[in-house]
């Protein structure tokens, strides 16, 4: 991604439920990190894994920004993510061939079902068995 400008990965979380799926693609452009806004999906690296996370708020300061993120099936923040880690903003999902661009904010069932699924990791599984069998039946 630093090479080329963006990049294209298959999710296999359910930190980010409902905004990313499981088997969904992002492409992700890389992104100065004064640039990112509140609501943004981030793509950072996190001892040599990439995570894809909303953006809630900043701290530090011009010399020294970071972000500090959430997946939005997640209870609690990531810890802060320096612009060392940023790779870039997530700017497009593939979902069932369809690409569309990613929700800066849940809306209420959506919240509803990040906060049942932050709850529960049993009920996040139904949740991707469901999704994935209404997928296939498209």
């Amino acid at each position: 991604m630093r090479s080329f400008g963006t990049l294209r990965l298959r999710v296999t979380g359910c930190s980010m439920l409902p905004s990313v799926w499981p088997g969904d693609v992002l492409l992700a452009r890389r992104l100065h990190i004064a640039k990112i806004s509140k609501g943004d999906i981030v793509l950072f690296n996190r001892e040599g894994r990439l995570v894809a996370h909303r953006m809630v708020s900043t701290i530090g300061g011009p010399e020294d920004p970071r972000l500090i993120t959430r997946g939005d099936a997640q209870l609690e923040p990531d810890p802060p993510v320096t612009a060392a880690e940023l790779l870039g903003k997530v700017v497009s999902i593939l979902r069932a061939g369809k690409w569309f661009e990613p929700p800066r904010r849940l809306n209420s069932p959506a919240r509803l079902m990040a906060e049942l699924a932050s709850h529960s990791g049993r009920l996040a599984w139904f949740l991707v068995q469901l999704h994935s069998l209404r997928q296939h039946s498209d």
